[in-house]
């Protein structure tokens, strides 16, 4: 709309010489007031426009231009600074072009492991940033500040959102500065550790967007402009939605979607039940650690909230920690908020520009303030007002008072989180993990992990009747499951493990239990500091290498970068711990990953080659091996999978009947040579038969019974022996056939343990080369 406004407006001017023309606000010259709302009509403060004749319209006309960084960590503070020194480079005259200071720390300032080591970025030759992340045994990073949420919500609102939070329930952060909504929500997802939030998380959503995202039916937590609190009453808004107003600290609780709707009676949603005790010890410890940092709205009164269609929620109605008061204090949030927005505060910080710059050749400064600056110059910056140098903290000679850097520290998303006025952070982060220690305190004895699973209902009992409900929702939560899943499979997760030794040095600040237990037990994992950060890096400054040293580089707005300015890139400092950096991703995230990789692995086996049947049981058994890890039911994936099931099935099939076939030749061969053998003894018997009877002829009859008799002896002999022969025989076949039966079975098993095993080497040296050509090219983008 802004854009559209302007287009407008520059057509106006051109072609509407003497006559009236309407334009935006923030395109007057002049005083900033335009700039600003009116705080008396919030109704209007979106719509507002100034009616003004064409001799008012400013010469030339500003459209928004965007400086973004992208990174995978969180260094939010630094990447903020380092942005509006860029900025401010683009306003004056520099020795190097500004692609050499972006290819510096785009390309050259190392990431630091996860303690032991810092690393110090000098922006100027008085400025420097130092980026560092927290040991293994510590707390996650939380590179943003905590004032900003602290600030705009009472403590007891706080503890409403992460209760809701816990619950999964749908929460949308509402505020009409953009600058204020990611801070927020990171701050609240900060103090769900040890859980991971698994639902939608957009920090700043368009607002075209929004309408349609606050119907999921799944729990997100998402940032939009306050202008949908105002025009959407709250009976048309989704149910089953809460809404925070961070511009009037105010907690729209809306309708409990599971609530019964009788006789069109509406429910409002309650406050999150969370333990008393352990909620009154958190609310005290947030109100001692973070209480100070609360500017309240004009009505004066902190910690509203309302239910149902909006209807203001009674004291009694709600929970003891969420009781609302009256606020006391002097301070008020108009000042503070009403340039949140604003990168700078003062327009004299980044109209001076930027003083002195670190270079290979040195450090280059204008200690005497003669330097040149777009003013220096002649310029006209448009929509600046002229102020005296002597004047907002600075010296006569122009240099910067030590109590007016270039950076100011008055901004609410500047402002250090550690301070003379009592506010920490630590001490804020600590509050919650001892809530949520105190809250599972005793969730181990639950953990089955000889049946891997967790004992739920248990674990809901262990609490007391009034607290029940919170936990039973609580235990039912993809965060909770997460959590758990974590526990059971990787008990030695840094996270894990930080989590587990809390609770254990609680239970032994606790005589009962260290009395019960037997003493205290030793937390090896928190105690110790070897990962303390002892050892500060200085990675090299902009190089001017292939630069004309007499050069300086003039700008007057953010120019459009040069590819040939970059100069050639430094590769940074490696230390080995970066690599083992470690990224929570929940279950679904974790499933689409292994789809995508499954994908990539089924396009890179492709086809097999049909001509050879060794290739196509080899591509099957890959595409049956990585179809494991893919849930997915595409089409083209299962025509694939039943393609190399039927294939291997067929395998199978022809084996089976190749070795049924083997046994039967076998079986057929031992017969033959048995009854072969047979035949040859019946034959010398008859001819042994033969000759006796004519040799014994002549002999005396008195012989002849007893040559009968011998001859029926030595035939019943015979058959007695064919048939003990016989019966051998078959002992011998069947003794000879199960040995060939386990030869070729063993024979069968070592020829699929070594199919399986090429199979096997293959998918690894296929990851070994996927793993490195991704290493490769993830150094390759970073170099």
């Amino acid at each position: 709309d802004v854009v559209r406004k302007a287009a407008a407006a520059a057509d106006r001017v051109e072609g509407c010489e003497g006559k009236d023309v309407e334009l935006p606000a923030w395109l007057l010259r002049g005083d900033t007031e335009h700039m600003q709302d009116d705080e008396d009509d919030d109704e209007e403060e979106e719509d507002t426009e100034v009616d003004v004749s064409i001799d008012s319209a400013p010469e030339c006309i500003y459209f928004p231009k965007c400086l973004v960084l992208l990174s995978h960590y969180p260094f939010h503070d630094t990447f903020r600074a380092v942005i509006k020194h860029l900025y401010m480079l683009s306003l004056g005259e520099s020795p190097l072009p500004i692609e050499r200071f972006i290819a510096n720390f785009v390309s050259e300032v190392p990431l630091p492991p996860q303690g032991k080591i810092e690393v110090r970025y000098h922006l100027t030759g008085n400025r420097s940033l130092t980026i560092s992340r927290p040991p293994e045994n510590r707390l996650p990073m939380a590179r943003f500040g905590y004032r900003p949420l602290f600030s705009v919500l009472s403590t007891g609102n706080i503890m409403v959102v992460i209760g809701i939070l816990l619950q999964e329930g749908r929460v949308a952060l509402c505020s009409k500065s953009y600058a204020l909504l990611t801070p927020v929500a990171e701050a609240l997802i900060s103090f769900l550790f040890p859980f991971v939030y698994q639902g939608i998380y957009i920090p700043v959503t368009p607002y075209s967007m929004a309408l349609d995202l606050l119907d999921a039916p799944v729990p997100f937590m998402v940032g939009l402009n306050s202008k949908y609190l105002r025009l959407v009453a709250p009976s048309h808004r989704p149910p089953g939605v809460v809404f925070v107003d961070l511009d009037e600290d105010i907690v729209h609780l809306g309708v409990d979607e599971e609530a019964p709707q009788s006789g069109g009676d509406v429910y409002g949603r309650p406050t999150p039940p969370l333990p008393d005790k352990d909620a009154s010890k958190l609310k005290s410890r947030l109100n001692e650690c973070g209480g100070m940092a609360y500017l309240p709205p004009k009505c004066g009164i902190q910690g509203r909230i309302t239910y149902g269609h909006g209807e203001h929620m009674p004291n009694s109605s709600r929970q003891g920690y969420s009781r609302e008061t009256e606020w006391k204090g002097g301070k008020s949030q108009t000042a503070a908020f009403d340039r949140l927005d604003w990168a700078f505060l003062d327009d004299e910080d980044y109209r001076d520009g930027v003083r002195s710059f670190v270079t290979d050749a040195g450090t280059i400064s204008d200690s005497a303030g003669t330097g040149r600056s777009p003013r220096s110059k002649g310029w006209n910056m448009k929509g600046m007002k002229n102020i005296s140098p002597d004047k907002k903290g600075r010296t006569e000679n122009g240099s910067a008072s030590p109590n007016h850097a270039v950076y100011p520290a008055s901004h609410l998303l500047e402002a250090g989180d550690e301070t003379a006025d009592g506010f920490s952070a630590k001490g804020i982060r600590e509050a919650f993990l001892r809530f949520f220690v105190s809250l599972m305190l005793r969730y181990e004895k639950f953990v089955d992990t000889h049946n891997i699973e967790f004992r739920h209902n248990d674990f809901i009992d262990d609490f007391e009747d009034d607290e029940r409900t919170f936990a039973s929702t609580l235990v039912k939560s993809q965060m909770f499951e997460r959590f758990i899943e974590e526990r059971i499979a990787n008990p030695n997760q840094c996270e894990v493990r930080i989590f587990d030794e809390s609770i254990v040095a609680k239970k032994n600040r606790s005589k009962k239990m260290t009395l019960v237990k037997g003493g205290k037990r030793e937390t090896p994992f928190l105690a110790d500091e070897s990962g303390q950060i002892k050892e500060t890096f200085t990675p090299p400054p902009p190089s001017n290498w292939g630069l004309d040293g007499d050069r300086s580089y003039h700008y007057v707005s953010f120019p459009s970068l040069q590819s040939s300015l970059f100069g050639k890139i430094r590769p940074p400092k490696q230390w080995e711990q970066v690599s083992k950096q470690r990224r929570q991703v929940s279950s679904i995230a974790l499933g689409k990953q292994q789809q995508i990789l499954s994908k990539v692995l089924m396009k890179t086996a492709s086809q097999p080659t049909l001509s050879s049947e060794t290739k196509n049981i080899d591509w099957a058994i890959h595409i049956l091996a990585s179809a494991k890890q893919n849930d997915s039911g595409e089409e083209e994936s299962s025509k694939d999978i039943q393609r190399a099931k039927n294939l291997l099935s067929s395998s199978k099939q022809k084996q089976f009947l190749l070795i049924i076939k083997i046994v039967k030749i076998q079986s057929v061969y031992r017969m033959h040579l048995a009854r072969k053998v047979l035949h040859r003894l019946r034959e010398e018997m008859a001819v042994s038969a033969e000759i006796r009877e004519a040799v014994l002829e002549p002999k005396a009859d008195f012989l002849a019974g007893a040559i009968i008799c011998q001859r029926f002896f030595r035939g019943f002999k015979a058959r007695k022996l064919a048939g003990t022969r016989a019966a051998a025989a078959w002992r011998i076949q069947h003794w000879s056939r199960g040995i060939l039966m386990r030869g070729t079975y063993l024979q069968l098993v070592s020829s699929t343990i070594m199919v399986q095993s090429l199979a096997r080497g293959r998918r690894v040296r296929f990851f070994y080369k996927l793993t490195l050509n991704t290493l490769a090219g993830i150094q390759a983008q970073a170099r």
